[in-house]
């Protein structure tokens, strides 16, 4: 009972802050276990993305724009709009200010005087010229639409803002207390700055409502403020204000009970002393409705997709958008926090921790603390564990349900903590009366030994050694041809874009077909297949993997053939490289538009584990075999290829899922290409240029694959002049025509200096082998 009395005090102590992580993590467990939750489908959001800005530029946009959107929004029977952006400052026309300069140079020259007459011709200047004042449009689409909502941002400065006028205040202010002696005990933040919309756009407002928010210690995004005090008054956040236009309720609606909760209309929002509520969450990225503001201007969104719906305007796109990790996502868009707030609010979804939870928690962790008491110490070790385990597994059951069913945070930390804390103190008693050999020899190498390897030792009764196991796996090297020519031509920046972007694509085709990935090195990627899980087919999965990065290679330099810069960008070829290297307006290269990427794979015994120094291991490979299959990918090049796999690859037989026999050679089309010794091998290797899955051949691969064999049938025969007859026929349809180097050309100067010097006297048979020089 004392450890339970101490998870008891523990958390009213400074010392309880430390073990936030854990009531984090379990929070974010909760949600992962629930599962995504479909929304009613009363939430809409309009992202202004990546399509939308290459349709009407870099964002900001001009206010006539959003106007349009305000506008084309009510067309659509849109009910509310909430603006999850900033409008603070005022957009100038520069047909406004030629207007103004107009009407001031008549007056300069002395063509305009005092007279009635000249001040009405000013006037209708002037006046033309606010024709162009976007600003004014803008207001004017808002109050035409009547229920349009803005955002607005307290900032932690000391500078004071300038007073509030009434009717903006009765815009953002909450009017209606259920308490206000609580008021004396109330914790919101409070800020003594803000930046509001300009004037005519926050007067032409429903109303508006802040966009603060905070993180928790491990950054993610858990909690919306419900109130901030600013000024000695209160303001709303945006979603409850945007809840609040779309319910069509007043500002005497919304009743702030300090310390307790929010009550919007039929809603309670529970709130924390300083005025948080914890956000309930649907689920990641894009679970709300989303469509590109670009689609909702070009009608392509139909009508009852938007009917009678809050949408939710603002940013999907980095740079512009607020990018937030979530217990579901690491990167959630700040206007998908706003629909999750909006959701909660409409849906009475919010979650909650109600006082009487502190309670039932502290009645947990004395339950807990009696029964682990009393039961613990009587069972053996393994008992121990199962029970504690059993236990725990109970109490996370509870808090789970308690979450899914009823919208409640039982406290999940301190219990689970009392759970093993308990465990571990009777399992130490018995550690230090029972097992004195094991704590001699945990003394004596816990320094520089992990305590399972310590465990290990002592049951076994011998000192294991730092290295790894062997075992027959595929290892795989991928290499970006001449790569070092980029770096020429590119700055570091571009080249570190183009890195992630290709790295990303091919890591993400590594790891579907459970890669392990061994490290990158610089734009080389290390890789083996087989370890440390058990795939029988390893070699076909590798050499699968080979063919689809090949493909998704080239849809990359497809898609960055296309690419252009984006208007008012800089210049990107700022090495000023000339039209026959960059197009004008290109966003790469032509170097970057033929990319070509080599591949190495090899199959056999390779040691696996951790490598290192008994305090940094890595888990990674080393031995011959992958020796050689760097080798090979090295070996590419000189044949002018790009996927390169032994014959311990190709020849490797394994048993599918249906328990049938098969050979990596018989799912693949692959073309011999020739018998090497590589740099620092003795033994040779036959190796296969890999195309394309069986069957998957183009009519002119399988016609190149006919005359090559048959070319290859004459050089091994050294029959030269027949051999060259056919590698020249050969050579017409090679798979790269394009290149310098294609295994056709190769072997016809092979034949060639073989026909003047063979490579064996004559009448002697040859075995075919060529000795590769070059790494």
């Amino acid at each position: 009972m004392v450890i339970a009395i101490m998870f008891i005090v523990l958390p009213l102590t400074p010392v309880g802050s430390i073990f936030d992580f854990i009531h984090q993590e379990s929070l974010n467990i909760r949600f992962l276990l629930r599962g995504p939750v479909k929304p009613s489908g009363k939430v809409v959001i309009a992202l202004v993305d990546q399509k939308s800005i290459n349709v009407y530029g870099r964002w900001p946009w001009s206010r006539s724009l959003i106007a349009r959107l305000i506008e084309t929004l009510k067309e659509s029977g849109v009910k509310t709009i909430g603006f999850d952006i900033l409008f603070p400052d005022p957009e100038v026309p520069q047909e406004l200010e030629k207007f103004k300069e107009l009407a001031e140079s008549y007056r300069s020259f002395g063509l305009l005087d005092e007279s009635p007459k000249s001040r009405k011709f000013y006037n209708k200047v002037i006046e033309a010229g606010k024709a162009f004042d976007k600003d004014a449009l803008m207001a004017s689409k808002m109050e035409e639409f009547g229920n349009v909502v803005l955002g607005m941002a307290f900032l932690p400065s000391h500078e004071e803002s300038e007073p509030l006028s009434n009717d903006l205040l009765l815009k953002m202010a909450y009017l209606s207390f259920a308490n206000q002696a609580e008021l004396d005990i109330f914790e919101p933040n409070i800020f003594e700055n803000r930046t509001i919309p300009v004037p005519v756009l926050a007067r032409a407002a429903k109303s508006m409502g802040f966009v603060n928010t905070d993180t928790d210690t491990d950054g993610a995004l858990r909690y919306e403020y419900m109130v901030i005090n600013h000024d000695g008054a209160f303001f709303a956040p945006l979603g409850l204000r945007i809840a609040q236009a779309y319910l069509g309720l007043n500002n005497e609606d919304i009743v702030l009970h300090f310390n307790k909760k929010v009550t919007i209309g039929a809603s309670d929002i529970p709130i924390g002393s300083n005025g948080s509520a914890l956000i309930n969450y649907y689920g990641p990225a894009f679970t709300f409705p989303s469509y590109p503001v670009a689609d909702i201007l070009q009608g392509k969104i139909p009508t009852d997709k938007l009917k009678d719906k809050v949408v939710l305007v603002g940013g999907a796109v980095v740079g512009f958008a607020d990018l937030w990790p979530t217990p579901f996502s690491p990167a959630f868009y700040g206007v998908e926090k706003q629909a999750t707030v909006v959701e909660n609010i409409l849906q009475n979804d919010f979650l909650s921790d109600p006082l009487w939870v502190q309670y039932f928690n502290i009645a947990v962790i004395l339950f807990l603390g009696l029964i682990l008491g009393i039961t613990i110490h009587r069972l053996s070790n393994l008992w121990a564990i199962l029970f504690s385990i059993t236990c725990l597994v109970t109490y996370s059951a509870a808090v789970q349900i308690a979450f899914v069913k009823y919208r409640l945070i039982l406290n999940f930390t301190f219990p689970a903590l009392q759970i093993i804390f308990t465990y571990m103190v009777i399992a130490a008693y018995r550690y230090f009366i029972e097992e004195r050999d094991k704590r001699f020899l945990k003394s004596t190498f816990e320094n520089y030994l992990a305590p399972e390897v310590i465990d290990n030792m002592y049951k076994n009764k011998s000192v294991p050694e730092l290295g790894g196991e062997s075992r027959n796996i595929t290892a795989y090297f991928t290499d970006i041809q001449a790569f070092s020519s980029f770096s020429e031509k590119l700055t570091a920046e571009q080249l570190v874009d183009l890195l992630n972007e290709y790295l990303t694509a091919m890591t993400d085709i590594l790891i579907y077909e459970e890669g392990c990935l061994d490290k990158y090195e610089g734009d080389a990627i290390l890789a083996f297949f087989g370890a440390p899980a058990d795939l029988p087919d390893h070699a076909l999965r590798a050499v699968r993997t080979a063919l689809s990065m090949q493909k998704r290679l080239g849809e990359l330099c497809e898609k960055w053939r296309n690419e252009k810069q984006l208007p008012g960008e800089p210049n990107r070829n700022t090495k000023n490289l000339p039209p026959e290297e960059w197009i004008p307006g290109a966003k790469w290269p032509k170097l970057v538009h033929d990319m070509k990427m080599r591949i190495g794979i090899n199959t056999g015994e390779i040691v696996v584990g951790n490598m290192g120094s008994t305090t940094r291991m890595n888990y990674t490979m080393m031995g011959d075999n992958v020796n050689l299959a760097a080798r090979l990918e090295n070996a590419a090049k000189q044949y002018g290829i790009y996927s390169v796999a032994s014959k311990y690859t190709m020849n490797m037989d394994f048993t599918d899922e249906s328990g049938e026999k098969k050979k990596v050679m018989d799912l693949i089309d692959a073309r011999y290409i020739d018998k090497v010794i590589v740099v620092g091998k003795t033994e040779p290797v036959k190796i296969y240029e890999v195309c394309a899955m069986k069957g998957k051949l183009s009519k002119q691969e399988k016609m190149l694959f006919k005359i090559f064999n048959a070319a290859m049938q004459h050089y091994l025969n050294m029959d030269w002049d027949d051999a060259i007859a056919k590698f020249k026929q050969s050579l017409k349809i090679e798979r790269y025509p394009g290149s310098k180097t294609t295994p056709s050309s190769v072997y016809i100067r092979r034949c060639l200096i073989y026909k003047k010097n063979p490579p064996v006297a004559s009448k002697e048979k040859w075995d075919g082998v060529c000795t590769l020089r070059i790494k």
